[in-house]
């Protein structure tokens, strides 16, 4: 369902509290990698060299309006073969599970303000406010993603939005019949996915004006 408003939320208090402790915890480099690339580099199925020229290669995609993901690139480039390339997809799955034991965030939340913090979106120290509100709304019980407290505070579009959630293989998808919107999990290009409210069928939005989503999708 939609996410609440965020104005019921406090304002995050200062850093010597227990928020501010998990968000610098949060922020320190992960000992499980998580991106689909560097788990390949942990196991010895890329080079340094190949990871970066698809990386490259992804971005010039990008830039020209593609919508290739990594894997995908891999392939075309030969540095990987569909086989191995469902084993990366499966301990990435595996990696993004559960809570991580020293932040006691979610993974996929930590690989979100990693990513963020890492390409120079946002600063550590705006992050760090961004983890701490989260925190506090969590106290209330309403669970708001990183994503959306981002744009509500002005630091990011919600394009920006959708290109690091393509970094965890998730993309926000609207249904042109009804308007809804929804996460596709394990996102892939080129594959079809169904509206769960009405029997349309879900499009990538040309303009993402919005980051409320009605549910999310397994796209696996």
């Amino acid at each position: 369902a939609p996410t609440a408003p965020l104005d019921g939320a406090r304002e995050p208090p200062p850093d010597g509290d227990e928020f501010a402790a998990a968000a610098r915890l949060a922020l320190q480099p992960s000992r499980e990698p998580l991106l689909l690339g560097e788990i390949a580099l942990a196991r010895g199925y890329l080079t340094r060299a190949a990871l970066d020229a698809a990386l490259d290669a992804q971005e010039l995609d990008e830039a020209h309006g593609g919508a290739a993901s990594l894997g995908e690139v891999l392939i075309a480039q030969g540095a990987l073969d569909p086989g191995r390339l469902e084993e990366l997809m499966r301990l990435q799955d595996e990696a993004f599970r559960g809570t991580d034991p020293v932040s006691r965030r979610p993974r996929e939340d930590i690989l979100f303000a990693q990513l963020a913090v890492q390409k120079g979106l946002v600063s550590q120290p705006e992050m760090n406010r961004v983890l701490r509100t989260q925190g506090l709304l969590a106290e209330q019980g309403r669970r708001v993603p990183l994503g959306r407290i981002l744009v509500d505070q002005g630091l990011l579009s919600t394009h920006l939005v959708q290109n690091l959630l393509a970094f965890q293989r998730k993309r926000i998808l609207r249904c042109p019949a009804c308007g809804a919107q929804f996460t596709v999990h394990r996102y892939r290009a080129g594959n079809r996915y169904r509206c769960a409210r009405c029997p349309g069928e879900l499009e990538v939005p040309s303009r993402l004006g919005s980051l409320e989503v009605e549910g999310v999708i397994d796209g696996g």
